[in-house]
């Protein structure tokens, strides 16, 4: 049986957002692009080409901040603003938005990443005030049971938002090594633990020029690994 990838593609939109998209329609891979508010505002049309195309727009906030550090209002305005501004693309695209997902930026889902806070975050107002307005927003929880019976994080997989199971982190790559070639030799040697496993993935990879010519190397080698891509639904 195949092993299954979402994938996922945050910080979007680049300058190279179009190339990415053009990529994965030709090799008919889909995706969520969780967007940033204020970077649609600059840049809209890879945005609007991925909607005609058949991808998804996630909400990634308007300005990335991490939301334990903002107050309510500030967290809802982050999401609201985005969501409009989400709404205005997919009428540009004239196409149905049939789904709404939410992704924290930092996976900061409004208490930090101190252990203790995430598990008992359902305990935290914060927490559970920016969770019901993402319910009464219309944001929707993605359940992927096959991915929950083995993520050692499966409980942070019940919320009104999408995590992640795996996230490549070629960004952090980039900064350590310059050489492209050795870059791609890194990135082999940190992928072929998943060849060695039968689990579903929630990938996560990020949409920023100083990766982009390690985004199309990335992608083919899930396709080397036999995953199937399929959306998050």
């Amino acid at each position: 049986m195949r092993k299954i990838a979402y994938l996922t593609i945050d910080d979007s939109p680049s300058k190279d957002m179009k190339v990415k998209v053009n990529f994965l329609y030709t090799h008919k891979i889909p995706a969520v692009w969780f967007c940033i508010g204020e970077k649609i505002e600059i840049n809209p049309e890879p945005v609007i080409i991925a909607i005609q195309k058949g991808y998804i727009i996630g909400n990634h906030s308007y300005s990335h901040r991490h939301f334990s550090k903002l107050s309510l209002d500030e967290c809802k305005d982050e999401i609201r603003k985005t969501d409009e501004i989400i709404e205005q693309m997919y009428e540009k695209a004239d196409c149905k938005r049939t789904i709404k997902i939410f992704r924290f930026p930092f996976g900061d889902k409004g208490v930090g990443w101190n252990p203790i806070k995430v598990i008992f975050r359902k305990y935290d107002s914060h927490f559970k005030n920016i969770q019901n307005y993402l319910s009464e927003s219309g944001y929707q929880k993605v359940l992927l049971p096959d991915i929950q019976k083995w993520f050692p994080y499966s409980f942070l997989l019940n919320d009104i938002d999408l995590l992640w199971s795996y996230n490549i982190r070629e960004w952090a790559i980039s900064k350590k090594i310059t050489s492209e070639s050795e870059q791609k030799k890194f990135l082999l040697k940190k992928l072929s633990r998943l060849e060695r496993t039968k689990k579903d993935e929630i990938i996560l990879v990020h949409d920023q020029e100083i990766t982009s010519h390690l985004f199309g190397f990335i992608i083919n080698q899930f396709v080397k690994m036999d995953y199937h891509f399929k959306l998050p639904l």
